[in-house]
């Protein structure tokens, strides 16, 4: 997920009825300012409170391994 799609994720549950950023930000345990500012897209929240939010969407961060890149041939010496 890039910024933006996290953005758009959050935009959307909080928009949703019975939701809010106010009980987004209780549900992930962040202060309420750092939850509004993240659904705005302003700031650079850590990857934690990021995380913390996308869970209490219903959502996870999830961390994948890039392919391996093929060995390269060590120069000899």
């Amino acid at each position: 997920m890039v910024v933006k799609e996290i953005q758009a994720v959050l935009k959307a549950h909080v928009g949703k009825p019975g939701e809010g950023v106010f009980k987004l930000s209780q549900d992930a345990g962040v202060a309420f300012e750092t939850a509004r500012r993240t659904v705005q897209g302003i700031g650079n929240p850590t990857v934690s409170t990021t995380n913390a939010l996308l869970v209490a969407a219903g959502h996870k961060l999830k961390v994948v391994a890039l392919e391996e890149p093929e060995a390269q041939p060590q120069a000899s010496a």
